[in-house]
C-alpha cells in the first residue's frame, strides 16, 4: 500500500509540475488573443494534465484519509487533517513542497475529505469496518 501511495504521489508531482509549466505558458500568451487561438492544443493539454493531477491527488488523499481514519478513529478531525497534510507533503520532494500554496492545499483537502467520506459510505471495506455474515454468526 505504501509503494502504491508513493507511486501515485510521484505521478501527481510530475503532473503538477507539467501543469505549472504549461500554466506559465498560458499566462504568457493570455495578453495576445490571436496566439491563444493558435495555441488551443496547449491549453487543452493543460486542462488534461490538470484533470489527471486532480484524479491522482484524489486517489492519494483517499488512501491517506483512510489510513488516518483507521489510525485515529472518530472525533479527531483536526488531528486526522493535520496527519494527512503532513503525510502528503512528506511524499513530495522539497522543490514541489515549495510550489504548493498551503491555503490552496487545505481547501483542496477539505473537498477531498468529503469525497473520501462518500467513498467510505459506498464501500465500508475501505475502512475495514464491515462485518461479514460469517463474523456475525460467530459472535
Amino acid at each position: 500500500m505504501k509503494e502504491y501511495i508513493i507511486t501515485l504521489a510521484a505521478l501527481a508531482v510530475i503532473f503538477l509540475a507539467a501543469v505549472l509549466v504549461l500554466g506559465y505558458f498560458k499566462r504568457r500568451y493570455d495578453s495576445d488573443n490571436a496566439k491563444l487561438e493558435a495555441d488551443r492544443a496547449k491549453y487543452e493539454a493543460i486542462a488534461k494534465a490538470k484533470e489527471i493531477c486532480e484524479k491522482l491527488l484524489a486517489q492519494v488523499t483517499l488512501a491517506l484519509f483512510t489510513e488516518a481514519e483507521r489510525k485515529f478513529g472518530d472525533g479527531t478531525g483536526k488531528l486526522k487533517m493535520s496527519y494527512v497534510l503532513e503525510r502528503f507533503l512528506a511524499l513530495l520532494p522539497p522543490w514541489a513542497q515549495e510550489l504548493i500554496d498551503p491555503t490552496w492545499l487545505s481547501v483542496k483537502l477539505e473537498a477531498l475529505l468529503l469525497e473520501a467520506k462518500a467513498e467510505w459510505q459506498k464501500n465500508a471495506k475501505l475502512l475495514g469496518t464491515e462485518i461479514t455474515e460469517k463474523e456475525n454468526t460467530n459472535a
